[in-house]
Parts: C-alpha cells; sequence; structure tokens
C-alpha cells in the first residue's frame, strides 16, 4: 500500500473505531441487544434444522435484526446519541425443554427485544425496524419449537403416542375459546385470564419456567366460563410458560409472558396497566381492549390465523388510556390470534403484548360477553 493510501486508508480506520466504541459506551441498550441478538444467532445455528422450515426464517430475520441495530448504532453515533452508561452484563441464559437451542434462542430474543425497547428512539429508523424483525424472528423460533414438538421422531415420536391418542379421544372435551392471556404482569406475580365453551369447575392451570415441565399449579375453583387466577412468588424478569389443561391433564391451550424487572413500578414508565382482553365474541366479531398507564397517540391491533403473520389491523380509537378495538368479518370456528401496540402521546415509550389466542364461535352460537373479572 503507498504512503498516500495509508494516510487517508489509517485515519478512516480510527475514526470508525472510535464511533463503533463510543456507540457501544454511550448507547447501552442498543449494546446489549446486540449482544443478546448475536447469541440468538449463534444457537439458531447450532440447533437442529427439522422445525419445518421456521429455524432458517428465524435464522434470516434475527441477523436483519442484527444488521438494523449495528446501522442503528452508527447513526446515533454520527448525529449525537444522549444515552449513556454501561453496557448491562446479563447472566446466560438457562435452555428449557427438548429443544435447548431454541428454547435458548427464543430467551435471547425476548431480552434483546427488551433492551431495544429501552433504548432511545433516535436512531434514523433503525431501532424500530430491528425491533420489527427480532419480534418477526421470536415468533419463528416459537413456530419452529411447537412445529418440532408435533413432529417428533424416533423415540420422542414414540413417547408422543399415547398423549396423541388420548387427545383423539377427548375430541368432545372442553373448548379454550380464548386465552390463556396474561393480564397485569408484576415483577414477582402476574393475573391470567382464559375463557372456556361452557361452564368448567375447578379448571386447571400449569406454569413454570421449563416449557416441558410445567411444575407449578394453579386452579380457578368456580364453575364458570371465564376464568382467573393469581400466579405468585414469581422471579423477577423472568420467561415463563402457562398451559390451560383438560380433565385428563392433556394440554388444551399454551401461551408464555415474561415477569416485570425489580423496579417496573416507576410510574413514569409506559407500558401495559391491564389487558388485553377479548370482551365480546362472537361467530364473525371480537372485541379487544387494554389499558396503558398513559396516553397515547397510536393503538394498533394486529390480527390473523397465523401467529407469525399478522396481516391484518385495526386502530382503537380512544387514546386517553382505556383502549377497544372491533375485529370484523372473522371466520366461524376459527383460531385467531391478535397483538395490540400502543405508542405514548408526546413521548418515545412503545409497548406491544405477546400474540395471544382467540376462537371464534360456531355459526349461530349467541354472542358471548366475557373477559370479565368474576
Amino acid at each position: 500500500m503507498s504512503r498516500y493510501m495509508k494516510a487517508i486508508a489509517i485515519p478512516a480506520l480510527l475514526m470508525f473505531a472510535g464511533l463503533y466504541c463510543w456507540g457501544q459506551q454511550s448507547q447501552p441498550m442498543m449494546a446489549a441487544a446486540l449482544q443478546d441478538l448475536q447469541q440468538a444467532q449463534q444457537k439458531l445455528q447450532s440447533a437442529e434444522a427439522n422445525k419445518g422450515g421456521h429455524r432458517e426464517k428465524a435464522l434470516q430475520l434475527t441477523q436483519q435484526a442484527i444488521s438494523d441495530v449495528q446501522q442503528g448504532m452508527q447513526y446515533a453515533a454520527q448525529h449525537g446519541d444522549r444515552a449513556t452508561g454501561a453496557v448491562p452484563q446479563q447472566p446466560a441464559v438457562q435452555p428449557t425443554g427438548n429443544q435447548p437451542n431454541m428454547s435458548a434462542a427464543e430467551q435471547y430474543l425476548r431480552r434483546a427485544i427488551q433492551s431495544l425497547q429501552s433504548a432511545n428512539t433516535d436512531k434514523g429508523g433503525f431501532r424500530a425496524k430491528a425491533i420489527t424483525s427480532a419480534q418477526q424472528a421470536l415468533g419463528e423460533v416459537q413456530a419452529g419449537i411447537q412445529y418440532a414438538d408435533a413432529h417428533p421422531s424416533g423415540a420422542a415420536q414414540a413417547a408422543a403416542k399415547p398423549a396423541a391418542a388420548n387427545a383423539a379421544a377427548n375430541t368432545g372435551s372442553v373448548r379454550v375459546i380464548a386465552g390463556p392471556i396474561m393480564q397485569r404482569v408484576q415483577n414477582k406475580s402476574a393475573y391470567v385470564w382464559w375463557e372456556t365453551d361452557r361452564p368448567v369447575a375447578n379448571s386447571v392451570l400449569k406454569y413454570g419456567t421449563n416449557r416441558g415441565a410445567l411444575d407449578r399449579t394453579a386452579t380457578d375453583a368456580a364453575n364458570h366460563q371465564s376464568h382467573h387466577a393469581t400466579l405468585d412468588n414469581l422471579q423477577a424478569n423472568t420467561d415463563y410458560y402457562i398451559a390451560v389443561m383438560d380433565a385428563q391433564g392433556q394440554t388444551l391451550r399454551m401461551s408464555s409472558f415474561r415477569t416485570e424487572p425489580e423496579g417496573y413500578w416507576n410510574t413514569n414508565r409506559f407500558r401495559l396497566q391491564y389487558g388485553p382482553t377479548v370482551e365480546y365474541l362472537t361467530p364473525n366479531r371480537a372485541q379487544v381492549a387494554w389499558a396503558t398507564t398513559m396516553p397515547t397517540s397510536s393503538d394498533v391491533v394486529r390480527y390473523g390465523t397465523d401467529p407469525n403473520a399478522l396481516s391484518q389491523t385495526v386502530e382503537a380509537a380512544n387514546k386517553t388510556g382505556d383502549h377497544r378495538a372491533n375485529l370484523l368479518n372473522l371466520q366461524p370456528n376459527t383460531q385467531y390470534w391478535f397483538q395490540v401496540e400502543s405508542t405514548q402521546a408526546g413521548g418515545s415509550g412503545k409497548v406491544s403484548s405477546a400474540p395471544s389466542p382467540f376462537q371464534t364461535l360456531n355459526a349461530g352460537e349467541a354472542p358471548l360477553n366475557i373477559g370479565q373479572e368474576k
């Protein structure tokens, strides 16, 4: 290389390295998200490929999120990012279930999304893109886990046959038409709601931190359709899995959530205060409700029949804190998934729920006013 080229290249490299290091120091949440996304990428690369194509999609989306974060950090470094502080030191996640790499990737993605949502918004739009890519990657990971659980091989397939036989024998058993949906999640407790298609006494909910071994139980003893349970003595900032069970011990519907970190009760923080919940249900319509801690500028419900492709949207009208939206022209007796998203009015906060399931009623069934505490 000529002296002239060296004179140009070396300062340029030093400037880029300086911008990157400055970005690491001044953008701790973006740097933390980048670390977790890179960990998720490694776990996805190490996972087996038998996930119905979802692992590959998750890997592509994670790589896109990494690129978005890096571009966002570079943009902020060049335009004077205001966030300062050390990069949070996060412990390694603990894989669970019979798919440890996919489970670890899921946990790293959840943590990355949380860091991205806590970062300043002045990233040239790249932070928002990274959140979208990471959320989509998370959905693909969850779909891949479900696919692998439903398509076991070898010894796992043999072990799954008795459960499949029991499920087939219980076709006429109770159905969960909405939920389980988390409401009022705190750092050490959470309130969960679900709705069955008929009154049921002693409806059982299993939960725990290991998807494959839910070791704790909550029971709603009352004989009604709307059920709720309070989960206590939880660990802060931790992923939990929940499942509504039938009388034979088979899983009817499963979901997941993450507890709040210590100190979340800071009243200045914009967050979901209640819900989301399904308040009203017919064969062709559902009304969704939720509440935020502060007024909003935008409240959107994304929904569809595939939790990884919520392509339909509707916006709620009320921006004062309590929000409701009607999902119209639905198909009877069909499982849908929905996710709510709210943006703080006059601020940079944005919150969203995890995709949650509900099932429309059969054609001719009378409408249900549901989702109310009883």
